[in-house]
């Protein structure tokens, strides 16, 4: 025979909360037959963001440490992000340094060598000697 059971475990969220360090357990089967100490019949659950697919949840053992924990800003939901585009003003300095450094690379010797490296390699992929990679 082959049985599945269950086992639940319930602790508190609180740092520092004596039943976090020690979590009740008990097989999910024998749920009407267990007794629950007090905290365990008094447990509050909070949900804070529900957009998410974990979410925020936190589970207390009484009112205190759930009102500790809210005023430490722990159920502060996450802001959302937001994607601002950049306006003209913005781009145009980047753009600058951008064609500036360009023109700094075309100017050394070393990019008159990779210029010609790869004339040369475009000159020979034409006549099918090589393959550009």
């Amino acid at each position: 025979m082959i049985q599945d059971r269950v086992v639940r475990t319930i602790s508190c969220d609180r740092q520092g909360c004596p039943h976090n360090g020690t979590p009740f357990q008990f097989w999910t089967d024998q749920q009407s037959q267990t007794i629950f100490p007090d905290w365990v019949n008094n447990v509050r659950m909070v949900l804070v963001d529900n957009k998410t697919q974990a979410g925020l949840r936190f589970v207390y053992c009484s009112k205190t440490c759930e009102s500790q924990n809210a005023m430490e800003g722990l159920h502060d939901p996450v802001p959302e992000k937001k994607i601002e585009l950049a306006s003209e003003a913005d781009v145009k300095p980047v753009a600058q340094l951008a064609a500036e450094s360009e023109q700094l690379k075309e100017n050394t010797p070393a990019a008159a060598a990779d210029a010609s490296e790869v004339v040369e390699k475009t000159r020979r992929a034409r006549k099918g000697a090589i393959s550009i990679r």
